[in-house]
């Protein structure tokens, strides 16, 4: 599979551009402008995702909300060498993994060779937030894949894949999970099998939830997932 790459930027030209030089090193690529990147992001899959423009405050918070979505995509910032304003605040961003001088995007390009490469090679170490949940009765944690039901100390270790749907249902807690989204990013694509494939996983871990009545997974027909907080 195709490694697959967003690149976000209100200078449509640049976009193409980079673009048409990533197409040509055999990437799957889409170009968006901030204000449909969102959507973008939450319809597709992305191994790698490129944000090209000033670090003003609407695109840092595009960021922001791209980061929400999905904690494990690594998010890569062009900068222009002469804005010195960005260089200094790029490099406080949490939400940012990768921070370049525009200068250097050529070598980045010629790197991006696999997705192993761009996880050890563009994105920041977890930090314990990114990966320690606290869920209603549960401590979750997303790196060991261990689920822990607190008021008994029952502790469940969850498979590859049902820890990478846990952790989406986590990071999108009441709110909605696509569907599509989701079967894309842990199957690598939305096909009846794997959708099939995915719904029995959900149920699992509605079983391991159980414990906890206020937790609940609800499903929304076609458009996808939340495990809700109930008062």
């Amino acid at each position: 599979m195709k490694t697959s790459i967003l690149i976000v930027s209100d200078r449509s030209d640049y976009g193409k551009l980079l673009s048409y030089v990533l197409i040509q090193k055999k990437k799957s690529v889409l170009v968006s402008n901030f204000k449909e990147a969102v959507d973008t992001f939450k319809n597709n899959f992305f191994d790698l995702v490129i944000f090209h423009d000033r670090l003003s405050e609407p695109y840092n918070n595009v960021a922001l909300d791209l980061r929400g979505i999905d904690g494990e995509t690594p998010f890569l910032y062009i900068s222009k060498k002469t804005l010195k304003h960005d260089l200094s605040k790029g490099f406080s961003l949490k939400n940012i993994d990768t921070f370049i001088e525009k200068d250097d995007i050529y070598k980045i390009i010629t790197n991006i060779s696999s997705e192993v490469f761009i996880k050890n090679s563009l994105r920041k170490p977890l930090l314990k937030k990114n990966y320690e949940f606290k869920i209603g009765d549960y401590n979750y944690n997303s790196r060991e894949r261990f689920l822990v039901y607190k008021k008994m100390n029952k502790r469940r270790r969850l498979s590859f894949k049902e820890n990478q749907l846990m952790r989406l249902l986590v990071i999108n807690i009441n709110n909605t999970l696509s569907r599509d989204f989701a079967l894309n990013k842990i199957w690598g694509k939305d096909d009846i099998l794997s959708s099939r494939t995915m719904d029995v996983y959900i149920s699992k871990l509605r079983g391991y939830l159980k414990e906890d009545q206020k937790l609940k997974i609800i499903n929304f027909r076609r458009d996808g997932f939340s495990l809700s907080t109930l008062n």
